[in-house]
């Protein structure tokens, strides 16, 4: 089965602020795992579309990775303003935007290719989903709601090749900030 993340990822931000390292700039997720041949890509961006909308996110629009980010067509918008760059993303299959319940800038989710994940073979599609960066625990409940329905939808997870990442933005970290995130990964454990 795909895991489930056991923490909630966006009280090891609070932690390291009150711990004195307010450097810890954001927090994503990234969740790696496959899906039935039958669901494929447009699947999962159905589902997720979906999810999205009952969770209250509006303006929900997936570009695909061939649509260039900095776009000039009305039909797909310009995404330059995400951080995606000028090309097509590689190794992706595309962005899933949307704007959130509360309001402000748009998140992203991107549904990426990764040929290290371990799967099933010709009838599954090895895919990871990355997180827009959680601001808040809302962004976070989010992602993890959108999890759950693809795991209904069947994506799955090999224990040893796939299953959840957390990255965590600190612009060049000392080893006191290194070794306080660790130590707050460990309470929160």
């Amino acid at each position: 089965a795909l895991p489930r993340p056991c923490l909630h990822v966006y009280s090891v931000l609070e932690a390291l602020a009150r711990e004195g390292h307010p450097e810890a700039e954001s927090i994503g997720l990234e969740v790696e795992g496959y899906v039935p041949a039958w669901v494929g890509v447009d699947g999962v961006v159905r589902t997720m579309t979906s999810q999205l909308r009952e969770l209250g996110f509006t303006e929900v629009v997936y570009h695909p990775n061939d649509v260039p980010s900095r776009s000039t067509d009305p039909e797909h918008g310009m995404l330059g303003d995400l951080g995606i760059g000028d090309e097509p993303l590689r190794d992706h299959y595309g962005v899933l935007v949307a704007r959130p319940p509360e309001g402000g800038g748009m998140t992203r989710w991107v549904l990426a290719r990764d040929n290290t994940i371990a799967h099933p073979g010709w009838r599954t599609l090895p895919l990871e989903i990355n997180s827009p960066i959680i601001r808040t625990p809302s962004h976070e409940r989010a992602f993890l709601t959108v999890v759950d329905r693809l795991r209904e939808i069947g994506m799955r997870s090999y224990p040893l090749s796939s299953g959840i990442h957390v990255h965590v933005g600190i612009p060049g970290p000392s080893p006191s900030e290194l070794r306080a995130l660790t130590e707050s990964f460990s309470r929160l454990e």
